[in-house]
């Protein structure tokens, strides 16, 4: 799981840092974009951002602002509206005084720095939250080996996978194998624990050629062959 952690360079440190420790605990490493100290995103951040599975954005007060200043980082702002408007899994912890409008209790968390544990339990409960929806991430490999040399020699070939969860299937998914030093793998993205997961490959007529049971998530699949799909 990837997050975007969208915060000022300028202040709110305090914040920062117990979200980094946060992240950490989840094993989740936070990535982040802005290279630079001004008040605008560029297109590099943006992808960055589209790249996670969801975006944290701190909105802390900005100490003394000037005249006509606004009151947090309007960079934050604008990392955290360009997740919103893409529909991105993303909360706002904001800072208790900031009229930050607009969302409701799922979208902000109150940030009090005399009383951080609170808004910390917050986002420690909203990332175990994201777990559950994203799921996991599973790497699995193709065997027997004789199959991963095929699939690896016959540009022909597909793969896909399914989950089955109780007696619903979800519909059939392509999925690249890659083949490394210690053997042919497939990522699959999004497997819950109570998936079963069964993989298959097709000819060019999309004929099933071979196809695993379905079963729960086990680092190595077996396939096997099957006759006219």
């Amino acid at each position: 799981m990837k997050i975007f952690l969208s915060f000022s360079f300028s202040h709110g440190h305090d914040l920062t840092r117990a979200v980094e420790r946060l992240l950490a605990s989840h094993d989740v490493e936070p990535v982040t974009g802005r290279k630079l100290g001004g008040e605008a995103i560029d297109a590099a951040v943006e992808a960055k951002i589209l790249q996670t599975d969801a975006l944290i954005s701190l909105i802390t007060k900005r100490p003394n602002p000037g005249q006509g200043e606004p009151p947090w980082s309007q960079a934050v702002q604008e990392e955290y509206d360009f997740a919103r408007g893409r529909q991105m899994r993303s909360i706002a912890v904001v800072e208790d005084g900031l009229a930050f409008h607009g969302m409701s209790n799922k979208e902000r968390i109150k940030y009090d720095p005399a009383n951080p544990v609170e808004a910390i339990l917050g986002i420690s409960e909203t990332i175990a939250e994201w777990r559950r929806t994203i799921g996991q991430e599973l790497k699995v490999q193709i065997l027997p080996s004789t199959l991963a040399d095929k699939l690896e020699n016959d540009a022909l070939l597909k793969c896909s996978h399914r989950y089955l969860e109780k007696d619903i299937y979800t519909p059939w998914k392509d999925v690249e194998p890659i083949t490394e030093e210690e053997g042919t793998f497939i990522y699959l993205r999004g497997v819950q624990t109570n998936h079963r997961v069964q993989v298959r490959i097709t000819g060019p007529q999309q004929n099933v050629t071979w196809q695993s049971r379905a079963r729960f998530p086990w680092p190595g699949v077996q396939l096997k062959e099957t006759q006219n799909g």
